[in-house]
């Protein structure tokens, strides 16, 4: 499982193991990041040939022209170049923070300050598991606002007036390439565009046309594309904050999921168009 926040949030891997003889997927999910630098890392290793499922959003091929920070070329680099002693720091972290509350970011002593200020008392409405899963919950925080603060961020990840669409088509070609180096070894490579509900929805429709980069995209690659408007078992669902799903609809959203994955697959295994 590579992409962004969305496939973190959005799948119980407890229960897609189900659909997949209790095999549990690995999460490599990184928020608020592209999964091409961890696709083509994953095509140069020469050892893998397994299943790839990547959270493709559209406007995260666009990040060359936006001012992010590309997380996740850092941490191919980090994983491409860790010590011994690198892998029992990372442990020990994880299980720190798994079990420690003063690891959680809602108490953070400066945002803590702040609420403070604001007279909010601090919640930690999202929590990562040891495998890097994400649960949401987002009855335990001001939802109107969360999402007032959603639109005004997701407003500067569009592509204005000025941005071409070279560094799209150029990320499409990237994509490509590695997804052909995979499938040539007998691995799969899955593409799945996560729902958006609400005023997001509108907002990607109006400056994302599905046509203009979508589509495109579906026309120039050999991954199989699922995009959740092409299936009601996927477009039925609301996001909380209009781009993620609750904790509370996550196992079902797997289900309906796992079920059209495993139908692209085939009984063979084979991926079907």
């Amino acid at each position: 499982m590579i992409g962004a926040s969305h496939i973190q949030v959005g799948v119980d891997l407890d229960v897609f193991a189900e659909y997949f003889n209790g095999s549990k997927p690995i999460q490599l999910g990184i928020p608020q990041s592209t999964f091409v630098p961890v696709l083509e890392d994953l095509a140069e290793d020469k050892s893998f040939n397994g299943i790839v499922i990547c959270n493709g959003i559209e406007y995260l091929l666009l990040l060359e022209s936006k001012n992010i920070p590309k997380l996740s070329d850092e941490y191919v680099a980090f994983y491409n170049n860790m010590r011994f002693v690198d892998v029992i720091d990372q442990y020990i972290a994880m299980r720190l923070q798994k079990t420690l509350v003063l690891f959680l970011s809602a108490l953070n002593p400066l945002d803590i300050a702040r609420k403070l200020g604001d007279r909010e008392w601090p919640v930690q409405h999202i929590v990562m598991a040891d495998d890097r899963s994400i649960k949401a919950d987002y009855s335990m925080i001001d939802i109107q606002q969360y999402r007032k603060n959603r639109i005004k961020s997701q407003l500067g990840l569009y592509p204005s007036a000025k941005d071409t669409n070279e560094i799209f088509i150029l990320n499409i070609r990237r994509i490509e390439n590695a997804v052909k180096k995979i499938q040539e070894r007998g691995g799969r490579v899955i593409i799945v565009r996560f729902p958006t509900s609400g005023p997001l929805l509108k907002m990607e429709q109006r400056h994302m046309p599905r046509e203009k980069y979508w589509d495109y995209w579906a026309a120039h690659t050999s991954a199989i594309m699922i995009h959740f408007e092409d299936y009601p078992a996927l477009a039925g669902f609301q996001c909380a904050d209009y781009v993620h799903i609750d904790h509370r609809d996550s196992p079902a959203f797997t289900r309906a999921l796992a079920t059209i994955i495993k139908e692209k697959m085939g009984s063979q295994g084979q991926l079907k168009k």
